[in-house]
């Protein structure tokens, strides 16, 4: 920063009252803010005025406030959401001026309480500078008090696990750590939803605890009783805070203080018996990882169309197939298919070398419940048509069926268990042509006979492709006696994703069976040396043909 600018900066706060010393590169702003003076320090970092200046409150005026809002650990003052402000880097002095009085109207808000609710939205970054250790909730529901169970886990910066049961604990612990947790290592918590935000200074000792329940928690009763009938054990207290942008957690651990002398068992003063104890409570930063903070943070908002699907088939296009409906917040998963991942299978199956040798069900299990431990998978190693024919019940617990086989016989048999009522869920076939140049959807909502208008009767081939003599275009390794179809991954993907939005957001919608054909990149047929079929031709790339075929 050049001198003229640093003084046409001073010049400009001394207008607007505000004193300013020199401290090295940095400036000290003295002001006096609803009647308690403040000193400020503002920092230029390297790229100013590319970036903003820092704003820090110094130590000695920090202790002259209560707790607020919008000062970080550090002391820096919160003033923009750098994701959205941009700088004004054409007026610097300007720029200055304007942060340094939107620091000091913060801090004037925080003073006059003016900002309460801020504050319960940083109730966290808050808890957070308090916290000797951190944890990860996935207790899915946190507006009712509940018994809940957690575990430590070794060799992971958050060492806490929390969860709403024993079974869910453990289910959490086995996706993550890919191996069982013992009931013996299950410990007791409860969750204690905050009725009203916490605007006072934020709780320092167990007792402070005690009395934030009884003030700011319908389920006081509760927690008294919880911890009479443990009263010498270590209790997980998680905290619930209801805002207008969503819900805080935090944590305490106590750890039992025993009956005082002069107690009876179960009718302890908690605030006296904590008062008297040695052992001295922690505070317990929290991360939740539950499905719907998950996805309210990290996809659009909408809930997910499908909770719960059916896979019957786990190659390539299964394999995508799952991964997609994972990204679309999609959580359970009946998967069935009987082969291993094989080498050959790695370029267009999503799960590569590493899981080589094992069943392919086992290899998306895997991968989709390490990715997010609240994804729940069932897995079914048995031969598809044994399997359609002994768990009806099973694929009718999902929302949606889909068939990823490429095999005829077995696409009829599920079509015949429609027909007769064995399985009531919507079905959806789905198979691509040579390179991905086309794929298609079959849309099964209703009883039909479905062979009867969609294949020919003495060859089954398909009435509707998109390409000609699609038989002709599959390959055959030198040695290997089975044939496969050509399609690259990357196609593959494109035809799942917009195959899953068209459906999930439009054919699903609509009354009878539908047949949805996707169009590929029709314009290369002629690279592949491929003939389009006059359905085809009149089609342009990456676009749909659909047809009501009931």
């Amino acid at each position: 920063m050049t001198d003229d600018l640093r003084n046409n900066i001073i010049d400009a706060l001394n207008k607007h009252g505000i004193e300013v010393e020199l401290s090295e590169d940095d400036l000290l702003l003295s002001a006096c803010i609803e009647g308690i003076d403040i000193t400020l320090k503002c920092i230029f970092g390297p790229a100013f005025p590319y970036a903003f200046p820092e704003i820090q409150i110094l130590p000695e005026s920090k202790a002259k406030l209560d707790s607020m809002p919008h000062i970080n650990t550090d002391n820096s003052i919160c003033i923009y959401d750098e994701g959205i402000a941009i700088p004004n880097f054409t007026e610097p002095v300007q720029l200055t001026i304007d942060t340094i009085l939107k620091a000091i109207d913060v801090l004037s808000k925080g003073i006059r309480k003016d900002n309460r609710w801020d504050f319960l939205d940083e109730f966290n970054a808050y808890w957070d500078t308090k916290a000797v250790t951190k944890a990860n909730s996935f207790v899915p529901d946190l507006e009712k008090f509940s018994i809940i169970r957690f575990a430590f886990q070794d060799g992971k910066n958050d060492p806490i696990l929390i969860a709403e049961s024993d079974c869910h604990l453990k289910q959490i612990y086995q996706a993550i750590h890919l191996k069982e947790l013992s009931s013996s290592e299950i410990k007791t918590g409860i969750l204690i939803p905050i009725d009203d935000g916490v605007e006072s200074a934020i709780p320092k000792t167990d007792q402070d605890i005690v009395r934030l329940i009884q003030k700011h928690s319908s389920f006081a009763r509760e927690y008294n009783r919880f911890m009479q009938s443990h009263i010498n054990e270590a209790v997980l207290l998680l905290f619930a805070q209801i805002t207008h942008r969503g819900t805080i957690l935090s944590g305490w651990m106590h750890f039992g203080p025993g009956v005082p002398k002069g107690f009876r068992q179960g009718h302890v003063n908690l605030v006296a018996a904590f008062s008297l104890s040695k052992k001295k409570g922690v505070a317990l930063a929290i991360e939740n990882c539950s499905q719907s903070r998950l996805f309210n943070r990290g996809s659009d908002g909408k809930k997910a169309s499908w909770n719960s699907v059916a896979l019957i088939g786990c190659g390539s296009i299964g394999s995508m197939l799952a991964d997609t409906l994972l990204l679309s917040g999609t959580t359970d998963f009946i998967l069935n298919d009987n082969q291993l991942l094989r080498y050959e299978n790695i370029a267009r199956h999503t799960r590569g070398y590493w899981y080589v040798g094992r069943y392919k069900v086992d290899a998306i299990k895997f991968g989709l419940e390490k990715h997010n431990p609240n994804v729940r998978c069932q897995c079914f190693k048995t031969d598809a048509h044994i399997f359609l024919e002994q768990n009806a019940d099973v694929l009718n617990s999902s929302d949606i069926i889909f068939v990823s086989v490429a095999s005829f016989p077995l696409e009829h048999h599920i079509c015949r268990l429609i027909n007769e009522g064995s399985i009531v869920k919507p079905v959806v076939i789905l198979w691509v042509e040579p390179y991905a140049l086309g794929g298609h959807a079959l849309v099964i909502k209703k009883n039909q006979d479905l062979f009867e208008e969609l294949f020919d009767k003495a060859t089954f081939e398909f009435c509707y492709p998109l390409i000609s003599d699609a038989s002709t275009l599959l390959k055959r390794e030198a040695g290997c006696q089975s044939t496969y179809m050509p399609y690259s991954g990357f196609y593959l993907q494109i035809f799942i994703s917009s195959i899953i939005e068209k459906i999930m957001t439009d054919t699903l919608h609509k009354k009878g069976n539908h047949l949805v054909s996707w169009c590929g990149k029709l314009s290369a047929c002629a690279e592949y040396g491929v003939q389009l079929t006059s359905l085809a031709m009149s089609a342009s790339d990456f676009t749909f043909i659909e047809r009501r075929i009931d």
